[in-house]
């Protein structure tokens, strides 16, 4: 986000973060997404759509990964949400027509979320995530309070 109204919240946020400063608005349609910030650490997806593909399609898709995920994800802290991003999104695989659905995911550790991946249910609700994106980033936060 190039806005200049940013530029003094970035000013001081910059030094306390470990990475570069990339700024969007989610629209969460799935829960708030106060719940899996609060969480040790949170697992934040960033989903790449074609601009042409049915966002209601990818919400029916994400609502079903969320009732999956929260029914056998045993060690999920504060649950599963997620939204659309108001902003237009660029993506090698997609182009500069991108869609961005944003996902977040709480959990008690990185190892806690890497452990689900290896349960026999992961891969059937795991599907519903990755039917539709075409590309696909992923990070694990520590968020903080100050």
């Amino acid at each position: 986000m190039t806005n200049p109204i940013y530029a003094p919240f970035l000013t001081r946020l910059k030094p306390l973060l470990s990475g570069d400063v990339s700024l969007y608005h989610i629209a969460p349609t799935h829960g708030p997404l106060s719940t899996p910030f609060a969480a040790p650490v949170t697992e934040c997806l960033s989903l790449y759509l074609p601009a042409s593909y049915p966002s209601s399609t990818y919400n029916d898709n994400f609502t079903n990964f969320k009732r999956g995920g929260e029914e056998t994800g045993k060690d999920i802290i504060g649950g599963i949400t997620g939204g659309w991003s108001i902003e237009p999104h660029e993506h090698d695989s997609v182009g500069k027509d991108a869609k961005l659905f944003a996902a977040f995911i709480g959990w008690p550790s990185v190892q806690a979320h890497m452990a689900y991946r290896e349960t026999e249910e992961f891969p059937s609700v795991a599907k519903y995530l990755r039917d539709g994106p075409k590309g696909v980033k992923v990070c694990h936060v520590e968020f903080r309070k100050f």
